[in-house]
């Protein structure tokens, strides 16, 4: 079994894969769904369903315009994830918040 901080930080992998503009084939875990989204951006399948992985491996090999698909919404979900991106979304509700509270006193 797993550490919890291992399965804490498991999703990363999935986002430097993305970043690296790598098509995401992957086990349908609760971490890696809060980071990619099945048949948009990766393609999860249940975990312990060898056949399910099997087929979703063979899809990417075979179908050139699903690779090419999943690897740019990859790369774009990846950069949601970005320091850049982060900051400048933690700037915004700072600036929320801080309009909130000259509103409300």
């Amino acid at each position: 079994m797993r550490s919890r901080r291992a399965a804490k930080h498991a999703d990363v992998v999935l986002i430097e894969a993305m970043a690296a503009g790598t098509a995401v084939v992957a086990s349908a875990l609760d971490g890696y769904r809060n980071v990619a989204t099945d048949g948009v951006d990766s393609i999860l399948v249940e975990p312990g369903d060898p056949a399910a992985l099997a087929d979703a491996l063979r899809s990417i090999v075979h179908d050139r315009m699903l690779l090419d698909r999943l690897r740019d919404a990859g790369m774009q979900r990846a950069d949601q994830f970005a320091m850049t991106s982060l900051a400048d979304r933690y700037v915004e509700i700072y600036h929320a918040l801080v309009a909130r509270r000259a509103i409300t006193g």
